[in-house]
Order: C-alpha cells, then structure tokens, then sequence
C-alpha cells in the first residue's frame, strides 16, 4: 500500500485491522500453548496429579501478541527488514 493511500485511511480502519491482527495473533498463541498446556496435564495426570490451568495459557498469548505486535513496530524490524 502506497504511503498517500495510508494517509488517506482513518485511524478507525487502521484500528479494526490491527485489533484483528492482535485477536489472530492470540488465538494462535492460545491454541499453542493450550497444547503444551494439555501435554503437561496428560504427563501429570500419569501419575494422579489434577492440572487444569488453562488460564494461564491465554494470559500468556495475550501479553506474548501484544509483545508480538510492539516489536513489529520497532525500529529494530525496519533496518533488519532492509538488511536482508
């Protein structure tokens, strides 16, 4: 996308297309450490130990997404992106 046809976007469009990128971003990490999550109950529950924190898989995916998101917008991204 050109830099005048950005400009000439609302800060309502840009908003709605980085909360959807943020929400796919968490669903993936949520699913993903969900799994591990399951694994770890399923190693536990071998030997009669009750692990159900789920909970703490999507805290994770939400602060990892919004980390995700931050760095994505550092200038540290830009000059690797142009370097390679």
């Amino acid at each position: 996308m050109s830099s005048a046809n950005e400009k000439k976007r609302g800060w309502k469009h840009k908003l709605v297309d980085e909360m959807i990128e943020y929400w796919l971003n968490v669903l993936y990490l949520a699913i993903f450490f969900a799994v591990f999550t399951n694994y770890r109950r399923i190693i536990l529950a071998h030997y009669g130990i009750s692990y159900y924190n789920y909970g703490i898989s999507v805290i994770k995916a939400l602060i990892l997404a919004k980390v995700i998101m931050v760095g994505g917008y550092s200038a540290l991204v830009a000059v690797l992106s142009t370097s390679l």
